[in-house]
């Protein structure tokens, strides 16, 4: 049988295969764009490196020689190098109504002395047998104890053994403040317990500097659990002095309070490191957040000892802060984030899993409060366990994206000074025990301005404390 084409029928088929041609061709384009999108949108674990820095096996004191020069080199907003979003580039930060102004230190930071340029003088930060509060109080007080070690030309060296020793977890970066008991004659320090400075007396304070200038006092024990004292020492005439010859400037300490500290200068990171196991057990927590961003909340119930408390109040706002983090998950940048939530309630961490399901991000641990632990008939171990997840939730906290935490709460305001991001920072309050949820810095700066009228208005705010004798008239000029 024979076929006959004309040219009407060529032309049909010319047409047809043209179009099919087309059609498949359009199809594949549609198939490759698709799978390009899927790829893009596609977001897998980051793989678990677990690679074992050279520096481990470094005497300790080549350690601190490499990671000052590693530091003195890096830019300041992108410090220290294995923090987990430490690429992002901060300098170009505003001050925006959800931005946390920082300073601009113009010169070289200073460090504390080794124990040889001090001549073996020391400032210790002591919790070893007094109340030293949780683990955001006793960072205050090594952030002011080591600008009292600064502006006193002494060693800073730091013992915590509540309820275990923190050398299990930490160990120095660029600061050896390491020290065992034996090193030191410990017993014949002199020991400073410090209320919040409007409840310090001029009489304590000026022994407290007069201990610290003594070249022949080697010791000086100090521990303070609340955040004023480095405004204090901004604004206390003397100490502000003693500041002002390390290379402080006066805008510096104008500004200078706990918040304010740029990321590079920050005290915790400049002293403390993670020991690998504990660094391992980070990586691994992040490993699953990877290139996705990280939504966070801080909610403190204070184990509800107090039925009228503000923390019951918080525990029945939780489902306020849960709708509020499910809002963000719709925001295009956060579709495809992790969610955490720091709590000291079992209660709680269970239910923010079953209700972020795989969003969720957990940290495994003993909850317990690395104070009060004790008090609840836990057992060393499983305290010693939950200072190890009390500090993991804090090194996670300062790597969220957004963040929201509770007023007055130091935890979450220590992690927030490390926070490379600071720009979605929240906080839960109350008005008329209706909660809300608002930018942090709405609280900050009104909270800011109230504690600089309170410490302006302390009776020794003009003393001179470092004349031999106080002489009070100084006090009221």
């Amino acid at each position: 049988m024979t076929v006959k084409f004309n040219k009407r029928n060529l032309k049909f088929l010319l047409l047809t295969s043209i179009v099919l041609t087309l059609l498949i061709l359009l199809s594949l384009d549609n198939c490759e764009r698709i799978k390009n999108i899927v790829n893009r949108r596609k977001i897998k674990d980051c793989p678990l490196k677990r690679q074992i820095s050279p520096l481990t096996f470094m005497p300790l004191r080549r350690q601190i020689e490499h990671e000052r020069n590693l530091w003195s080199k890096l830019d300041a907003n992108n410090w220290p190098p294995e923090r987990f979003f430490s690429n992002v580039n901060l300098t170009e930060e505003d001050d925006g109504e959800q931005t946390v102004k920082l300073i601009n230190f113009n010169k070289k930071w200073p460090l504390p002395l080794s124990p040889v340029e001090s001549g073996g003088r020391y400032i210790l930060y002591d919790c070893h047998k007094q109340g030293c509060g949780g683990w955001g109080n006793r960072l205050m007080g090594i952030l002011s104890a080591y600008f009292l070690a600064i502006m006193t030309d002494r060693s800073l060296i730091i013992r915590i053994t509540k309820p275990c020793s923190i050398t299990k977890f930490l160990k120095p970066r660029m600061v050896d403040w390491y020290v065992e008991e034996d090193d030191f004659e410990l017993d014949t320090k002199k020991s400073f317990t410090l209320p919040i400075p409007r409840r310090l007396s001029v009489g304590v304070l000026k022994k407290l500097i007069d201990a610290l200038m003594n070249r022949k006092q080697k010791i000086v024990s100090y521990t303070v659990a609340v955040p004023a004292y480095v405004m204090m020492f901004a604004k206390q005439k003397s100490i502000r002095e003693l500041l002002l010859k390390k290379g402080f400037t006066e805008e510096e300490l104008s500004e200078l309070n706990y918040f304010q500290i740029p990321t590079k200068y920050n005290v915790y990171d400049i002293l403390f490191k993670l020991q690998p196991e504990l660094q391992a057990k980070k990586d691994e927590i992040l490993s699953a957040v990877c290139k996705r961003k990280l939504i966070c909340a801080h909610l403190r119930t204070g184990a509800l000892e107090n039925p009228n408390s503000y923390m019951v109040k918080v525990v029945r706002a939780k489902e306020m802060i849960y709708k509020f983090l499910e809002r963000q998950l719709e925001r295009r940048e956060f579709e495809h984030a992790k969610v955490f939530i720091a709590s000291d309630s079992k209660e709680i961490e269970t239910d923010y899993k079953r209700r972020f399901g795989k969003k969720a991000l957990i940290v495994r641990g003993s909850i317990v409060h690395v104070e009060r632990w004790k008090d609840k008939s836990v057992d060393k171990n499983t305290a010693c366990d939950g200072f190890a997840k009390v500090i993991l939730d804090w090194e996670i906290l300062g790597e969220c994206n957004l963040l929201v935490s509770l007023p007055g709460r130091t935890f979450a305001a220590t992690s927030i000074m490390r926070n490379i991001h600071r720009k979605e920072i929240y906080t839960l309050s109350f008005s008329a025990d209706e909660p809300f949820i608002a930018p942090m810095v709405s609280f900050q700066r009104p909270h800011l301005r109230k504690l600089r009228k309170e410490i302006e208005g302390i009776s020794y705010i003009n003393c001179n404390l470092t004349t031999k004798v106080l002489d009070y008239s100084t006090c009221y000029r």
